[in-house]
Protein backbone atom coordinates (compact mmCIF):
# COMPACT_ATOMS: atom_id res chain seq x y z
CA UNK A 1 0.00 0.00 0.00
CA UNK A 2 2.88 2.36 0.77
CA UNK A 3 4.34 1.80 -2.70
CA UNK A 4 0.99 2.51 -4.32
CA UNK A 5 0.71 5.74 -2.27
CA UNK A 6 4.16 6.95 -3.31
CA UNK A 7 3.45 6.19 -7.00
CA UNK A 8 0.05 7.92 -6.97
CA UNK A 9 0.28 11.45 -8.48
CA UNK A 10 -3.41 12.30 -8.28
CA UNK A 11 -4.18 15.39 -6.22
CA UNK A 12 -0.59 16.66 -6.46
CA UNK A 13 -1.69 20.16 -7.46
CA UNK A 14 -3.95 20.47 -4.43
CA UNK A 15 -1.12 19.33 -2.17
CA UNK A 16 1.32 21.85 -3.65
CA UNK A 17 -1.26 24.63 -3.40
CA UNK A 18 -1.83 23.80 0.25
CA UNK A 19 1.88 23.93 0.98
CA UNK A 20 2.24 27.23 -0.89
CA UNK A 21 -0.52 28.78 1.23
CA UNK A 22 1.67 28.75 4.35
CA UNK A 23 4.27 31.33 3.17
CA UNK A 24 1.55 33.28 1.31
CA UNK A 25 -0.62 33.66 4.39
CA UNK A 26 2.50 34.40 6.42
CA UNK A 27 3.53 37.21 4.05
CA UNK A 28 0.09 38.83 4.06
CA UNK A 29 -0.16 38.43 7.82
CA UNK A 30 3.29 39.98 8.29
CA UNK A 31 2.10 43.11 6.48
CA UNK A 32 -0.91 43.31 8.82
CA UNK A 33 1.20 42.83 11.96
CA UNK A 34 3.84 45.33 10.85
CA UNK A 35 1.13 47.88 10.06
CA UNK A 36 -0.26 47.45 13.58
CA UNK A 37 3.20 47.90 15.09
CA UNK A 38 3.87 51.02 12.99
CA UNK A 39 0.58 52.61 14.03
CA UNK A 40 1.24 51.80 17.67
CA UNK A 41 4.77 53.24 17.42
CA UNK A 42 3.38 56.48 15.97
CA UNK A 43 1.00 56.83 18.93
CA UNK A 44 3.83 56.07 21.36
CA UNK A 45 6.01 58.72 19.74
CA UNK A 46 3.31 61.39 19.98
CA UNK A 47 2.74 60.62 23.67
CA UNK A 48 6.48 60.62 24.39
CA UNK A 49 6.96 63.92 22.53
CA UNK A 50 4.29 65.58 24.66
CA UNK A 51 5.75 64.07 27.84
CA UNK A 52 9.30 65.26 27.11
CA UNK A 53 8.06 68.78 26.35
CA UNK A 54 6.02 68.94 29.56
CA UNK A 55 8.87 67.60 31.71
CA UNK A 56 11.42 70.00 30.20
CA UNK A 57 9.42 72.90 31.57
CA UNK A 58 9.52 71.42 35.09
CA UNK A 59 13.11 70.13 35.11
CA UNK A 60 14.45 73.26 36.77
CA UNK A 61 12.16 73.06 39.80
CA UNK A 62 11.61 69.31 40.34
CA UNK A 63 13.92 66.71 41.91
CA UNK A 64 15.12 63.87 39.69
CA UNK A 65 13.03 61.17 41.40
CA UNK A 66 9.87 63.27 41.23
CA UNK A 67 10.56 64.21 37.62
CA UNK A 68 10.87 60.53 36.68
CA UNK A 69 7.58 59.72 38.40
CA UNK A 70 5.83 62.68 36.76
CA UNK A 71 7.20 61.69 33.35
CA UNK A 72 5.98 58.10 33.68
CA UNK A 73 2.54 59.22 34.85
CA UNK A 74 2.23 61.79 32.06
CA UNK A 75 3.25 59.30 29.40
CA UNK A 76 0.92 56.56 30.63
CA UNK A 77 -1.96 59.03 30.86
CA UNK A 78 -1.48 59.93 27.20
CA UNK A 79 -0.68 56.46 25.91
CA UNK A 80 -3.21 53.80 26.76
CA UNK A 81 -3.04 50.77 24.50
CA UNK A 82 -3.74 47.26 25.74
CA UNK A 83 -1.91 45.72 22.76
CA UNK A 84 1.51 46.83 24.01
CA UNK A 85 3.13 44.56 26.56
CA UNK A 86 6.26 44.90 28.70
CA UNK A 87 6.06 48.70 28.61
CA UNK A 88 9.21 50.36 29.95
CA UNK A 89 9.97 54.05 30.19
CA UNK A 90 13.18 55.86 31.08
CA UNK A 91 13.81 59.54 31.73
CA UNK A 92 17.00 61.50 32.33
CA UNK A 93 17.40 65.21 33.04
CA UNK A 94 20.53 67.32 32.95
CA UNK A 95 21.50 70.98 33.00
CA UNK A 96 22.89 72.56 29.84
CA UNK A 97 24.55 75.92 29.18
CA UNK A 98 21.24 77.17 27.79
CA UNK A 99 18.79 75.55 30.20
CA UNK A 100 17.66 72.03 31.11
CA UNK A 101 17.44 68.92 28.95
CA UNK A 102 15.06 66.00 29.39
CA UNK A 103 15.55 62.78 27.42
CA UNK A 104 12.89 60.09 27.45
CA UNK A 105 12.55 56.64 25.91
CA UNK A 106 9.76 54.08 25.87
CA UNK A 107 9.78 50.50 24.66
CA UNK A 108 7.59 47.43 24.65
CA UNK A 109 6.39 44.61 22.45
CA UNK A 110 3.20 43.85 20.55
CA UNK A 111 2.02 40.28 20.06
CA UNK A 112 1.62 39.23 16.45
CA UNK A 113 -1.60 37.78 15.10
CA UNK A 114 -0.22 36.15 11.95
CA UNK A 115 3.59 36.15 12.06
CA UNK A 116 3.55 33.44 14.71
CA UNK A 117 3.36 30.82 11.94
CA UNK A 118 6.72 32.16 10.72
CA UNK A 119 8.27 31.97 14.19
CA UNK A 120 7.79 35.60 15.29
CA UNK A 121 5.53 35.80 18.33
CA UNK A 122 6.03 39.54 18.97
CA UNK A 123 7.45 42.75 17.50
CA UNK A 124 9.60 45.10 19.59
CA UNK A 125 8.67 48.78 19.49
CA UNK A 126 10.73 51.68 20.88
CA UNK A 127 10.76 55.48 20.65
CA UNK A 128 12.95 58.32 21.96
CA UNK A 129 12.55 62.06 22.40
CA UNK A 130 14.55 64.95 23.88
CA UNK A 131 13.30 68.40 24.84
CA UNK A 132 15.34 71.33 26.16
CA UNK A 133 13.89 74.15 28.23
CA UNK A 134 15.86 77.28 27.35
CA UNK A 135 16.57 80.19 29.67
CA UNK A 136 14.30 82.45 27.61
CA UNK A 137 11.35 80.17 28.30
CA UNK A 138 11.26 78.59 24.85
CA UNK A 139 11.58 74.90 24.10
CA UNK A 140 13.93 73.14 21.72
CA UNK A 141 13.12 69.60 20.62
CA UNK A 142 14.68 66.64 18.86
CA UNK A 143 13.59 63.10 18.12
CA UNK A 144 15.98 60.19 17.76
CA UNK A 145 15.42 57.99 14.77
CA UNK A 146 13.12 60.51 13.12
CA UNK A 147 11.46 59.09 10.03
CA UNK A 148 11.11 61.06 6.82
CA UNK A 149 8.33 63.63 6.67
CA UNK A 150 5.08 62.08 5.49
CA UNK A 151 2.48 64.64 4.50
CA UNK A 152 -1.22 63.85 4.61
CA UNK A 153 -4.50 65.61 5.27
CA UNK A 154 -4.76 66.41 8.98
CA UNK A 155 -7.91 67.37 10.87
CA UNK A 156 -6.29 70.16 12.91
CA UNK A 157 -9.28 70.75 15.15
CA UNK A 158 -9.41 67.07 16.10
CA UNK A 159 -5.65 67.12 16.75
CA UNK A 160 -5.91 70.14 19.08
CA UNK A 161 -8.90 68.65 20.87
CA UNK A 162 -6.78 65.52 21.44
CA UNK A 163 -4.00 67.62 22.95
CA UNK A 164 -6.54 69.36 25.18
CA UNK A 165 -7.75 65.98 26.41
CA UNK A 166 -4.14 64.90 27.04
CA UNK A 167 -3.59 68.03 29.13
CA UNK A 168 -6.74 67.39 31.14
CA UNK A 169 -5.75 63.77 31.79
CA UNK A 170 -2.35 64.90 32.99
CA UNK A 171 -3.34 67.70 35.35
CA UNK A 172 -7.13 67.71 35.55
CA UNK A 173 -9.74 69.87 33.76
CA UNK A 174 -9.42 72.67 36.34
CA UNK A 175 -5.71 73.35 35.67
CA UNK A 176 -6.36 75.31 32.48
CA UNK A 177 -9.07 76.42 30.06
CA UNK A 178 -9.28 76.01 26.30
CA UNK A 179 -11.12 77.99 23.67
CA UNK A 180 -10.79 76.33 20.28
CA UNK A 181 -11.90 78.42 17.32
CA UNK A 182 -12.09 77.55 13.65
CA UNK A 183 -9.16 75.43 12.56
CA UNK A 184 -9.13 74.40 8.89
CA UNK A 185 -7.57 71.09 7.85
CA UNK A 186 -3.90 71.10 6.85
CA UNK A 187 -1.67 69.06 4.56
CA UNK A 188 1.31 68.20 6.76
CA UNK A 189 3.18 65.53 8.72
CA UNK A 190 0.75 64.63 11.57
CA UNK A 191 3.54 63.91 14.08
CA UNK A 192 5.33 67.21 13.46
CA UNK A 193 2.06 69.16 13.56
CA UNK A 194 1.28 67.44 16.85
CA UNK A 195 4.65 68.59 18.20
CA UNK A 196 4.11 72.21 17.10
CA UNK A 197 0.76 72.52 18.83
CA UNK A 198 1.99 70.62 21.92
CA UNK A 199 4.87 73.11 22.15
CA UNK A 200 2.55 76.09 21.79
CA UNK A 201 0.19 74.78 24.46
CA UNK A 202 3.08 74.00 26.84
CA UNK A 203 4.37 77.56 26.49
CA UNK A 204 0.94 79.17 26.90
Amino acid sequence: MLKRFLRNCEGGAALMASLAMVPLVGSVGAAVDLSRATSLRSNMQAALDASAIAMAKDARNVAAAQLSENANNYFKANFQNAELGNLRTEVAASSTPGGYSVSMSASGSVKTKFMGILGFSSIDVSVRATAVSLMDGLLAFSRSGREEIRKTRVDVRKLVEGLRDEQFRACGPSCCSFQIGELPPAYADPAMLHFIFANLISNA
